[in-house]
């Protein structure tokens, strides 16, 4: 083992110093990291992979370690950081035929056409972007259970997956798509076309086929044990238990839109589910000081939750495991899974409405038909439910506080967008405008230092959409289409109100409201969680101006949210402006609406801003 700091190591263990060849491991302290390796995708040089590391956390790889006299040693390295230091375990490859698990790692780095694919022993498979299968090998055919290749190509994968996984999978699929990242080792239910359902894991990787964008879909069985075969569903989701746990949603959600605070809402869900027949215990989580893992808020039920839903600790905050911190990263509920592959008795649901999850409902049942699709459904829509709740107190607490606090801070992310543009081009790039499309966030930014084009031409390849609004004069400004905004999300999520927000030259600086009596330890951690590193510049409260009835704040707030988007986009495209910087056309498009219905929209927030403004009459 050995730690580095930058590139160089700072520590060596006499094992590593053994494996390059080195009598002594103070040989190896001093030595950059680059040198000494060879990765075995040819794709990634040695120098990139620490960038990788510090991006995505973990990396591991086959390489080949460089010893004195030109000879080297096959070995698996893993990588993990811990701050500014990255600890490196390196171990001598395994000698023989490689087995199933280093198969897929040779495979995954070295595929570069179809024949390779079709040669490896491990499934593999090509997925484009509307996530149908391009291509795959004989042994992907036989994984899912199709009679031949023609049963498999051209059809989507969620065929083939578990309706209560396909969301999952869309999701990493896209991601490897939409951020050239290649996704951790995923587990899901496989659902073949003999109806034989069993849990399989995949890894996924982008590469280019055909000069198209894809994703490489690398098949296994679970590490560590036999295949796992399905309960079988007969006795799930039956009449009688639906009935009740829809009963018990039901009322729940009414009692929960009239509580007057967090905490109150908190109590009240737990409370309910435990005192039915259904839960056993019930908890919620939210982000610990550290941005990175969580902390229980408040649960009912036996005392402490059972072992498989919270880790021993020695802090004062029991932590729950790996089942709520997936749920709470990945905004998808997660279950536990049992002996013989069934669904385990702990059920995770992100608490998030449109935005990043504010924190984790973790329910327990001895039910043995717990689970069910029609049940996770329903819990999923109450996290829903409580996420909106959560964020809405939190804005109604800032709209009507006296005295507000003001947040500043600095953030470093290499995997942010705008960072990583305003410090290519040497520019600053300031949103003036963020409003939310379904699952993405459309900004609006003014570009000092660059001109719009080059902004616009760096955003063109890395975004959904983009396109420049003006690049006339001193006022430079585009637009574009992102999904890539966690930073967004976990401020919205902690009902904060954006103040200013600027990328300049890879640096970034934020200023945000809170209401006095938030919890800013948990806003922290929550912006913590959504970047790589976050310094607080400043803590100020002040008391708010307050504004006259006539205020047009107010009539603004008095639009629909669909007439608020409409006018807010056409103003910051500079619709309005003589002569137009945007047609209506165009900012239809960038809304993904009709141009008849942004229209509507527009006029009716015009009406009701006129209105207010010369009078109903």
């Amino acid at each position: 083992m050995g730690i580095l700091k930058g590139t160089d190591y700072v520590y060596a263990s006499e094992s590593l110093a053994t494996i390059h060849g080195y009598e002594t491991a103070a040989s190896l302290v001093g030595r950059a990291w680059p040198s000494l390796y060879a990765i075995e995708n040819p794709s990634m040089p040695a120098a990139e992979v620490l960038e990788q590391v510090q991006e995505q956390g973990v990396w591991r790889s086959d390489a080949v370690a460089h010893r004195p006299g030109n000879s080297a040693e096959p070995v698996e390295v893993s990588m993990r950081t811990t701050g500014d230091e990255i600890i490196c375990a390196v171990r001598r490859s395994a000698a023989g035929h490689p087995s199933e698990s280093d198969e897929t790692v040779r495979v995954h780095g070295g595929i570069r056409d179809r024949q390779s694919i079709d040669t490896a022993s491990a499934p593999i498979a090509v997925v484009a972007q509307n996530r149908e299968f391009l291509h795959c090998n004989a042994a992907a055919v036989e994984f899912v259970g199709a009679e031949n290749r023609q049963a498999v190509l051209g059809r989507p994968l969620g065929d083939f997956v578990h309706d209560r996984d396909c969301e999952q999978i869309r999701r990493r699929i896209d991601q490897v798509l939409k951020t050239g990242n290649a996704v951790e080792v995923t587990e899901f239910r496989l659902s073949g076309p003999d109806t034989r359902e069993r849990i399989v894991t995949f890894v996924a990787t982008p590469i280019r086929y055909r000069q198209a964008s894809a994703a490489l879909v690398i098949l296994n069985e679970p590490t560590g044990g036999e295949e796992h075969e399905m309960a079988p569903p007969s006795n799930r989701d039956t009449d009688t238990t639906l009935t009740a746990i829809a009963e018990l949603l039901f009322g729940l959600t009414q009692e929960v839109v009239e509580c007057p605070s967090r905490e109150t809402v908190e109590e009240t869900v737990c409370d309910r589910l435990t005192s039915s027949d259904l839960y056993e215990s019930a908890g919620i989580y939210a982000p610990d000081v550290d941005g990175e893992s969580l902390q229980r808020r408040f649960s009912v039920g036996g005392g402490d939750l059972t072992p498989e839903l919270e880790s021993s600790t020695a802090s004062e905050h029991r932590r729950p495991s790996s089942v709520a911190q997936a749920a709470f990263e990945t905004n998808i509920v997660r279950a536990t899974v049992g002996g013989g592959g069934t669904v385990g008795s702990a059920l995770a649901i992100p608490l998030s409405h449109e935005t990043a999850a504010s924190g984790v409902l973790v329910v327990r049942s001895d039910r043995r038909d717990a689970y069910g699709k029609q049940e996770r459904a329903g819990l999923a829509a109450l996290g829903g439910v409580i996420g909106f709740l959560i964020t809405a107190l939190r804005r109604r607490a800032l709209m009507v506080a006296d005295t507000v606090v003001e947040l500043a801070f600095q953030i470093e992310d290499p995997r942010s967008v705008l960072l990583r543009i305003s410090e290519e081009l040497d520019c600053a790039l300031r949103m003036v405008s963020h409003i939310r499309l379904e699952e993405n966030w459309l900004l609006y930014l003014d570009v000092e230092g660059a001109p719009a084009s080059e902004v616009f031409a760096a955003l063109e390849t890395t975004v959904e959409e983009a396109r420049i609004v003006s690049d006339k004069g001193q006022w430079n400004r585009v637009e574009c289409v992102i999904a890539d905004t966690s930073l967004v999300d976990a401020i919205v999520a902690t009902g904060a109100l954006i103040r200013s927000a600027r990328a300049d030259q890879g640096t970034g600086r934020v200023v945000v409201e809170a209401p006095p009596d938030a919890d800013l330890h948990e806003v922290v951690a929550q912006l913590r969680g959504a970047v790589w590193r976050l310094k607080i510049e400043s803590v100020t409260e002040h008391e708010r101006t307050l504004q006259p009835a006539e205020d047009p704040n107010e009539l603004f707030r008095s639009l629909t949210d669909r007439q608020r988007e409409a006018i807010t986009a056409a103003y910051q495209a500079g619709y309005f402006d003589w002569p137009r910087q945007s047609t209506a056309e165009e900012v239809a498009e960038t809304l993904d609406i009709a141009a008849p219905t942004f229209h509507a929209h527009l006029r009716k927030a015009e009406l009701q801003l006129f209105a207010g403004v010369f009078g109903s009459e």
